[in-house]
């Protein structure tokens, strides 16, 4: 099944080129999709770009704080996906992760819960997209 939260990460893959214009474009965060997705657009010509982040760093979640005489890294807790995911495959070696049974909701802005048909509609169509991107790049 393909990961929720990384629906966006084909698009990363995708030949991008800017043969007619220069957009404008916005990213919002300055994470490691943020940067990934800057770095991208740069190595193809798109330079007409701003990135966004709401915090004084870079790195979104993740960061190194001081911890006594030392430094340590926080905010990367989660490894979502094992399939074809390098850092699960170095990880689990060392049987450290702890596995969940989350189950996963998309919420209206209102607040409402998306009805569970839309839902999973919603990821068979991303299902669909990643498969086609997989299959045009094989």
């Amino acid at each position: 099944m393909l990961n929720n939260n990384l629906l966006l990460i084909p698009i990363l893959f995708l030949p991008v080129t800017n043969a007619r214009y220069n957009p404008s474009i916005l990213i919002i965060g300055a994470g490691p999709s943020g940067i990934a997705a800057a770095t991208k657009l740069l190595e193809n010509n798109f330079t007409n770009l701003r990135i966004f982040e709401a915090e004084n760093r870079i790195g979104g979640r993740i960061r190194s704080v001081k911890f006594g005489d030392s430094f340590i890294d926080l905010g990367a807790e989660w490894c979502h996906g094992e399939k074809d995911n390098i850092v699960y495959e170095m990880v689990n070696q060392y049987d450290v992760l702890m596995h969940t049974n989350l189950s996963y909701k998309l919420v209206y802005s209102n607040g409402k819960y998306i009805d569970d048909e839309v839902y999973q509609g919603l990821l068979d169509f991303a299902e669909n997209i990643d498969a086609s991107v997989t299959n045009e790049g094989t």
